[in-house]
């Protein structure tokens, strides 16, 4: 077995696993690309100059969920697998918005799943709303495979964008941020144009990317046949595991990719593949930027995010929206 194909295994067994964060102290991000800074720092609301205005109101905690069903034009889905949940200030307007892709294997999860109070959180903090987002899932027997999922992603993200007024949201201003099949999800969805081109918007719309863990920048062949995940949700074609290759599209489509933070943890070969991709997103005239979060769990990359005075993967992640929303 190669070295990715074993990482492939180990994924599975990580995402089957329940992992618990616990209370370790947090260790110190090794932080690459043109990320400076790993300290906490002030928080504050973000304005633009031209909605300086609104964005006052924005800025607090925020009230929902407000639950929505994105697409009507699939008659075989459960409606909460194409809905999302809008979390928002009453009567703020101008806001920036978080587009939250939650993971699981592409076969597991929920846009109301583990950690969501803490994105909640950092989304207010940051002056945003927050869409948490649900798409379909690859079940044993069932007809979902790729690209459903990335089709569904980006007729969200469309979806948002097309309703941004009664949302209160600031159309130029939209970050998509996703954890592991989550962060493949966004990465995909911002380097193949095809997806977001076919649901009636463009790379252009989404102003940067955060990618938290995956493992999926690069889908082998060898991975989808030892892998359970990968096998189920891509299968083994070559040409369309390149489609499902972040790496590859960036490649491809370098042109018009928006700026990325990849945070990474794990073995060599998983921090190498991240490193990989940022650097494919840079090639192509974007900020790639990689946050190697050391000790962390796969889970804790998740769970700790937002958690207040937590210190590895917060202040950069916060740092890296604030920015992109400026």
């Amino acid at each position: 077995m190669t070295t990715r194909s074993a990482l492939a295994v180990a994924l599975a067994a990580t995402i089957a696993a329940a992992c618990s964060p616990g209370n370790a102290t947090s260790p110190s991000p090794t932080i690459a690309g043109t990320t400076t800074t790993t300290q906490p720092t002030t928080t504050g609301i973000v304005a633009s100059s031209s909605t300086a205005g609104a964005q006052t109101e924005c800025g607090g905690p925020l009230a929902g969920p407000d639950t929505q069903r994105y697409r009507g034009d699939v008659s075989d889905a459960a409606p909460d697998q194409v809905s999302l949940d809008v979390y928002r200030r009453p009567g703020a307007t101008g806001c920036p918005v978080i587009v939250w892709v939650h993971g699981g294997g592409w076969r597991a999860g929920d846009k109301a799943g583990k950690a969501i109070d803490t994105k909640v959180a950092l989304a207010g903090e940051l002056g945003a709303v927050l869409v948490s987002v649900d798409y379909r899932l690859v079940t044993p027997g069932g007809d979902v495979r790729w690209p459903v999922m990335g089709q569904d992603v980006a007729v969200a993200v469309a979806w948002v964008i097309d309703h941004a007024p009664e949302l209160g949201v600031d159309a130029e201003r939209v970050a998509l941020m996703g954890h592991s099949a989550g962060a493949h999800l966004v990465s995909i969805v911002v380097t193949d144009p095809e997806l977001l081109e076919s649901a009636g918007v463009s790379r252009d719309d989404v102003r940067c990317v955060v990618s938290l863990d995956s493992a999926a920048y690069l889908i082998t062949p060898a991975e989808a046949r030892t892998s359970p995940l990968f096998g189920a949700a891509f299968g083994d074609d070559p040409a369309t595991l390149a489609g499902a290759s972040p790496i590859v599209q960036a490649r491809d489509h370098p042109a018009g990719i928006p700026d990325v933070l990849v945070v990474t943890r794990g073995s060599p070969a998983r921090v190498a593949e991240a490193a990989e991709f940022a650097a494919a997103v840079t090639a192509g005239g974007a900020a790639g930027r990689v946050i190697d979060a050391g000790s962390y769990t796969h889970e804790q990359v998740n769970t700790q995010l937002g958690v207040p005075s937590e210190r590895v993967v917060t202040p950069p992640t916060r740092d890296f929206l604030r920015s992109c929303f400026e």
